[in-house]
């Protein structure tokens, strides 16, 4: 996993996007997402020497980058002022939030028992449980909407936690960087 902060759009960046990956600025991207696209591009080069689109299916779902006999999936999240990618030989999903006070009334999106099992219901514990969903979300491709159905199950460390959504358990980790808060499954 790799995150950094991201202050403004880098012009120097968008015309280096601009100039080696043409595709970024053919879709309804915005800047931001064409500078973490191209971010996450660099890596790929630098680690796989992967050169090529990265695409997403219809509802949203990375689709697998073909990396000599195998795939690599990715995935990525950026709020105003971060950005973070994964990559991985599993599939994966992967949030960024910026912990922010909001109208209290989306903090019941999750249920009194999972804020039970974090402690109490806060905004810390809002976003932890917003982001590992989102990270399930971006990795089996559904809506932001199935999140009242995903359930926290369990916390078995400080920062692993296991999810339910239908028959599936996923594995989270989550790591809290004041002010911001990235989930990825494991």
């Amino acid at each position: 996993m790799h995150y950094f902060e991201y202050h403004h759009k880098s012009q120097l960046n968008l015309q280096n996007a601009k100039e080696k990956y043409t595709w970024l600025f053919e879709g309804n991207f915005s800047d931001e997402s064409r500078e973490v696209r191209f971010h996450l591009l660099q890596y790929l080069h630098r680690e796989y020497w992967y050169n090529w689109m990265l695409k997403k299916d219809d509802l949203g779902k990375p689709l697998p980058i073909q990396h000599n006999w195998s795939f690599l999936y990715w995935s990525l999240s950026h709020s105003a002022n971060y950005v973070a990618f994964i990559v991985s030989e599993s599939p994966t999903g992967i949030d960024l939030v910026e912990n922010q006070e909001r109208d209290i009334s989306i903090q019941n999106i999750h249920s009194p028992y999972e804020y039970d099992i974090l402690g109490g219901k806060n905004w810390d514990n809002f976003y932890i449980l917003w982001s590992a969903k989102e990270s399930i979300v971006k990795l089996i491709g559904w809506w932001v909407d199935d999140m009242k159905d995903m359930h926290l199950k369990e916390v078995s460390t400080e920062n692993i936690s296991h999810f339910t959504f239908g028959e599936e358990t996923y594995r989270i980790q989550t790591i809290q960087i004041d002010p911001i808060i990235i989930s990825h499954i494991l």
